[in-house]
């Protein structure tokens, strides 16, 4: 390193050049990097929903969020399983290891989860398998409130999204998703 510090030395524009070039790369390879909110990456994480109406949380853990675990717990390559059992609906969240193609690990599960259908009770809807996608996801969330619910109906409300959102895909900016609520107003 001393003749770095012998050439600057004799040399001053030499070095001065040389720290410009690094500056110019350094802001042109800048400039033109791509900025994304969500880069473009396949998680290798699998969602697996099972509805069955009327079922308790204890119904649906026992009756179908267990046996899906036992189920899909033999996949190679797991990182992580989580489920939820809430009235009416199971959901188990299957994360794998980054290095496992998430095409694959989707037909693993839903090979395993087609072993376990006649095992699960019959007014229990087909469990829904698919991929975690973040680009999938809205960038907006909409939430209506009726002050009176008789006047108006949630599909009323929902109406100005669900226009936008099957308008022609040049003149909609941003995928949304809306979700109305009735409020009642006593008094």
């Amino acid at each position: 390193m001393q003749w770095l510090a012998a050439i600057s030395v004799r040399r001053p524009v030499l070095a001065t050049v040389i720290i410009l070039a690094f500056v110019v790369v350094g802001l042109l390879g800048y400039t033109r990097l791509p900025v994304d909110r969500f880069p473009k990456i396949d998680f290798p994480t699998v969602n697996i929903v099972t509805r069955h109406d009327g079922a308790t949380p204890r119904e649906i853990e026992t009756e179908i969020t267990d046996k899906i675990e036992e189920a899909v717990n033999t996949v190679a390559g797991i990182d992580e399983l989580r489920s939820t059992s809430s009235d009416g609906i199971s959901q188990v969240l299957v994360s794998f290891v980054l290095e496992k193609n998430i095409d694959v690990a989707s037909q693993e599960v839903r090979d395993r989860i087609a072993r376990i259908l006649p095992d699960l009770p019959e007014k229990a809807t087909a469990p829904i398998i698919e991929k975690l996608d973040p680009d999938a996801a809205p960038i907006l969330n909409l939430s209506l409130i009726a002050q009176n619910p008789s006047a108006r109906s949630p599909n009323s409300l929902t109406k100005p999204c669900a226009a936008s959102s099957k308008a022609s895909p040049e003149s909609v900016k941003f995928p949304c998703s809306a979700a109305a609520f009735a409020k009642s107003t006593s008094g």
